[in-house]
């Protein structure tokens, strides 16, 4: 069969050209899409409003500069750390964002992963290797046992945890372009899947005993099923079927299928995890992840908060339950901030099209 292509729609959710107005708020209040992380502004912004009238609010007023943050897949929660690296769990369900700072057996965090549904995490401290899994977070966060991961041969690309916090997946890459996939047991035990080249995306299926792996180098998405009994490796695609440089990747378990980022094409893969045809969506944009948002099947493909966001709804229902083709949703840009002594240029608030 050969692939599908939906191309990008003409009709949107937003108009790029229009910068909504800011929402000025301190409370976590009204409908939203989820949140997301304005690296330059070193805060989290809510995507508040509907599809097709979403805008991005103020940062939330934390107190503190974040370096780096993630958030949870269902927006329950967001994992950040501050200037002075300590690591933070910032509740996102009130109606004011809270924190707590959460202990840890690393010298220090570098990053950090959340499992599927937010009920874990993992931390990893890239000068001494060593990884730390979290549980517990979405009610009472416990840290397991800090591992070794300095006995895995190359450089750590990337890295996952499972929901029940027992286990990670880890992916490492060496100068010659050999790398190796691992699994990681609570205890630090690692089994090697197989071999691959450079890995920059791993993410665990939720409810399941697998996990898709995207290897940037192969041009190939990769299928881990077993996981808990030995593993197996299987390729989804490969560059035969259409994929080039994939960079980030996620599991859709409503459509039981892979989403993978391919910025250098511009497009978006969408891969059945049974081994079906390969369906292809072109956003006019430079996708650099697939992080879930809020609904059914809704995810950012974009980070720069100073360009339109573009959303992939990768399925949307129509009025009578049918699932309809994936498309793309703008959130306007943020607008720049004018000189001082200049005026601000006015905005304008743009409905979605009916």
């Amino acid at each position: 069969m050969r692939p599908v292509i939906f191309r990008f729609a003409t009709v949107l959710t937003a108009v790029c050209a229009a910068v909504l107005p800011l929402v000025a708020e301190s409370s976590i209040t009204g409908p939203s899409l989820g949140f997301v992380f304005d690296e330059e502004a070193q805060g989290i912004r809510r995507i508040a409003g509907l599809p097709g009238a979403a805008q991005l609010s103020e940062p939330l007023p934390l107190g503190v500069s974040l370096s780096l943050a993630k958030i949870a897949p269902g927006q329950e929660y967001a994992l950040g750390l501050d200037a002075d690296g300590r690591l933070l769990r910032i509740d996102l369900l009130g109606t004011i964002p809270t924190m707590r700072a959460m202990a840890t057996d690393l010298a220090s965090v570098d990053t950090f992963v959340i499992s599927p549904t937010g009920s874990a995490a993992a931390v990893y401290d890239r000068r001494n290797r060593q990884a730390q899994m979290l549980g517990g977070m979405l009610a009472t966060p416990e840290a397991r046992t800090a591992v070794e991961l300095g006995g895995l041969p190359g450089m750590l690309t990337a890295l996952a945890v499972a929901d029940d916090a027992g286990s990670m997946l880890a992916a490492t890459a060496g100068r010659d372009g050999d790398g190796g996939l691992y699994r990681i047991d609570a205890s630090g035990a690692a089994r090697s899947l197989g071999s691959v080249t450079r890995v920059t995306s791993i993410r665990f299926v939720r409810g399941r005993d697998s996990a898709v792996a995207a290897d940037y180098g192969r041009n190939e998405v990769l299928l881990a099923t077993g996981l808990s009994e030995g593993g197996a490796v299987t390729t989804l695609a490969t560059a035969r079927d259409g994929v080039r440089g994939p960079a980030a990747v996620a599991a859709d378990v409503y459509r039981e299928r892979a989403i993978v980022a391919m910025p250098a094409m511009g497009r978006v893969a969408l891969l059945p995890l049974d081994g079906g045809a390969a369906q292809f969506f072109d956003c006019r944009c430079r996708p650099t992840e697939v992080s879930p948002l809020r609904g059914r099947s809704l995810y950012q493909l974009t980070e720069d908060l100073r360009q339109p966001v573009i959303l992939l709804d990768a399925s949307p229902l129509a009025a009578d339950g049918a699932t309809l083709a994936p498309r793309a949703q703008f959130v306007p840009a943020l607008a720049a901030e004018a000189p001082a002594g200049e005026e601000a240029p006015s905005r304008l608030r743009v409905s979605a099209s009916r």
